[in-house]
């Protein structure tokens, strides 16, 4: 059987993904793949839940840190990664695939163009 290769969809705000599956920011970047979801057990369901705030959390530090946001960049790298409360959750999830101004540098930088949302 070939492989086929397809572009990563636009991650949505409340959307599903699949284990595996990369998905496009709303700047363009395409994330880490999702990780492998597994509640056969309630060990296993604690576990899966772990790895997927883990998988959010990440995605949301690089993509702040990718597009230079110097302000969102500390309050997700700052996150208690090991128990992340709902609204945390909910803010990493709307900064990667909800809409978002574009970052201006500080003027006391040397480039002072904006950076492309």
């Amino acid at each position: 059987m070939p492989l086929t290769t397809t572009t990563p969809r636009r991650g949505q705000v409340g959307g599903m993904l699949s284990a595996g599956e990369s998905v496009l920011t709303s700047s363009g970047r395409s994330t880490t793949p999702f990780p492998q979801l597994s509640f056969g057990t309630n060990r296993k369901a604690i576990a899966t839940v772990k790895l997927v705030d883990g998988w959010l959390r990440e995605n949301a530090i690089a993509e702040s840190e990718a597009r230079g946001d110097g302000f969102n960049a500390p309050i997700f790298r700052h996150s208690r990664a090991e128990a992340l409360q709902q609204a945390e959750k909910a803010c990493m999830e709307e900064y990667l695939f909800g809409e978002q101004p574009p970052i201006f540098r500080s003027i006391f930088a040397p480039d002072r163009t904006a950076v492309a949302a």
